[in-house]
């Protein structure tokens, strides 16, 4: 089942606050790529998160015990707290 067009409008700005904060093309980031893979270190991951609390005017908490591996987690992560935040 293909998602709503809002939900790719915000996976879209997601991806661009990722690509900002981490300094990597906004093409490479495929939900299935490990943020290893693509060279985005703890410091761009946190520059990032950054990036994506002053797109949606969020706090994004960082939890040991949920590390972020994937484009996918972090896109996730976000969806889940934008989902939690209207319903709130």
């Amino acid at each position: 089942m293909p998602s709503p067009p809002e939900a790719d409008d915000v996976d879209t700005r997601i991806l661009a606050a990722i690509a900002r904060g981490a300094h990597v093309d906004v093409a490479r980031l495929a939900p299935d790529a490990t943020l290893e893979s693509l060279a985005i270190t703890s410091l761009d991951v946190v520059n990032a998160l950054f990036e994506i609390e002053d797109e949606f005017k969020i706090e994004v908490p960082m939890e040991r015990d949920e590390p972020l591996a994937t484009v996918g987690d972090v896109l996730a992560k976000v969806r889940g707290i934008l989902a939690a935040s209207s319903n709130g």
